[in-house]
């Protein structure tokens, strides 16, 4: 059995990386991690999805799309004016927008919870609910008229002084 003297070469160098690669520690500018990600799978991804869960993921998604909509038009107005205290009744308001979208979503995935009899999930949804409602909320403020630009004059046209001859 003749090997060519190219595989030999090839399978020596081969051999020797391997070696050194795994005996070699990592260079020390690199950060070493040990840290292992664990995805679990569940039985649920297999199992058919029943009516209520559907209807509760139209709903939320009903919901949050409306939600978008409104603080997507809101933020439109808020982006087209210039005017500090306009702009800043508008942020206000995208945020409870915002804030009552979240509401809304709780209160939707309690209502269900409990429609569908699981009351673990309800009690937490039902804190959850009542922490979000406890938390202080400003009073939404009037939007302010945005004043009329001014009107700017045209400017004179200058004057130039000739030179001498």
């Amino acid at each position: 059995m003749k090997v060519a003297p190219r595989a030999l070469l090839l399978s020596a160098f081969l051999t020797a990386l391997a070696v050194t690669a795994s005996a070699a520690p990592p260079p020390a500018s690199v950060p070493v991690s040990t840290a292992t990600i664990v995805v679990p799978i569940t039985a649920r991804a297999t199992q058919p999805i029943d009516g209520d869960t559907k209807a509760l993921a139209a709903e939320l998604a009903q919901r949050s799309d409306a939600a978008k909509r409104e603080v997507f038009a809101l933020q439109r107005r808020h982006d087209a004016t210039a005017f500090a205290p306009l702009r800043d009744a508008f942020q206000q308001r995208i945020e409870a927008v915002k804030r009552e979208a979240q509401l809304d979503l709780l209160a939707i995935r309690l209502r269900h919870a409990q429609a569908s009899g699981r009351a673990d999930d309800a009690r937490a949804l039902a804190a959850a609910l009542d922490a979000q409602r406890k938390l202080p909320v400003p009073a939404l403020r009037a939007l302010p008229a945005e004043p009329a630009a001014p009107v700017v004059a045209p400017a004179a046209p200058a004057v130039q002084k000739e030179t001498g001859r």
